[in-house]
């Protein structure tokens, strides 16, 4: 099984997806609220690029809620925001879940030549994992409005040391250094509030999902992306 880490969305179509398997991250915070409206008992997430695509999706389907940012922020008329303290079983048990948010979504819309697209964290690192079984993998990062984030470059880290705890496989050398930075960084949460990210959450109230995010396979949960829409 052969390993390559992409640490951006922008740099997917570089690569040739065709049969392949490929993991989605944005730890902070889509794909960590994703992997946790599933844990909550969301029926089916539906993510799109445009605010309005999601507005549209409401105006013909009255029973779904809508989740998502720009910025940070709640998008103005939509039901929950991309903070996962806010997909509770309350909020989301039974539910579709329109989602649009600055860089997950994205990340998924270019990844969609992949054979298989699964969603990944640091939640959900070790089920993931355990999921994976093509020849070719590919662990691709959200990044941050086109920037490198350290924080999706650790999940990344993070799946393919449990891959290599249980699997013969060949790491590329953004793997390599991804596995590296997944074991050295000691307090994920600290480590992650002195960069941007971390930055611009704190400002916006959201310290506590930082800590949330950080936690490591906590979550056996592995959603999987299907004819637009993603399940369990």
């Amino acid at each position: 099984m052969e390993i390559h880490v992409i640490e951006k969305a922008e740099k997917i179509s570089n690569y040739d997806l065709q049969g392949s398997q490929l993991v989605a991250i944005d730890v902070l915070r889509a794909t960590s609220t994703m992997v946790t409206a599933f844990k909550n008992g969301a029926l089916k997430i539906i993510p799109v690029m445009k605010t309005q695509q999601a507005f549209n999706i409401k105006k013909s389907n009255s029973q779904v809620i809508l989740g998502g940012e720009r910025g940070g922020v709640k998008i103005s008329g939509f039901h929950l925001g991309n903070s996962p303290a806010e997909y509770t079983p309350e909020n989301v048990y039974g539910k579709t879940i329109v989602m649009t948010t600055t860089n997950g979504t994205r990340l998924i819309q270019n990844s969609l030549a992949a054979e298989s697209i699964y969603i990944g964290c640091l939640l959900n690192a070790k089920a993931v994992a355990e999921k994976l079984n093509k020849t070719r993998v590919f662990l691709a990062c959200a990044g941050t409005r086109g920037y490198f984030s350290p924080e999706d470059f650790m999940a990344a880290g993070a799946i393919a040391w449990h891959l290599i705890q249980s699997k013969n496989v060949a790491l590329n050398e953004k793997a390599k250094r991804a596995v590296e930075f997944f074991k050295g960084v000691k307090n994920r949460a600290e480590f992650l509030k002195l960069f941007p990210h971390g930055n611009l959450l704190i400002q916006r109230g959201f310290e506590k999902d930082i800590s949330y995010c950080c936690q490591l396979d906590t979550i056996p949960v592995v959603p999987r992306y299907y004819c637009g829409s993603l399940y369990v």
